[in-house]
């Protein structure tokens, strides 16, 4: 007598859903991590973009007027934390330093960090440089 099997046993459809399951579960690590990281890109361009800002708004004033933002030492941000565009009430602090006659007589070097809370501290810098003096072009 021939015996035919139809269907699968209870063994056999246990462990395809344990494989199933597998599959799903590193699947969805793997999204997890995914939307973190591009989380964590998207804060460093925003804050890219504010030290650029800064440095592209420090560059612009007239030494001669001896604006306050250029005098030497730690500034920060007028109004605190700012947003992605500049404005108050965001997650980054934006601060810079300005180092008088440096790397030369008459040049200063400005240091613009913007720093945030993500799943860490984190923080951008950039480095400029200023004229002091009308001589230096």
């Amino acid at each position: 007598m021939i015996r035919s099997d139809h269907g699968f046993t209870l063994v056999e459809v246990m462990i395809g859903t344990a494989l199933g399951l597998l599959v799903s579960a590193g699947m969805a690590a793997s999204t997890i991590g995914s939307l973190q990281t591009t989380a964590v890109s998207n804060q460093v361009t925003s804050a890219s973009s504010l030290v650029h800002d800064k440095m592209e708004q420090l560059r612009s004033l007239d030494p001669l007027t001896n604006p306050v933002d250029l005098l030497p030492g730690d500034h920060t941000e007028a109004g605190g934390q700012i947003d992605e565009l500049g404005q108050a009430g965001g997650a980054f602090t934006r601060t810079w330093t300005v180092t008088p006659n440096t790397p030369i007589q008459g040049v200063s070097q400005v240091v613009v960090s913007v720093a945030w809370n993500g799943t860490a501290q984190t923080a951008v810098r950039g480095v400029t440089y200023v004229c002091d003096t009308p001589s230096c072009a």
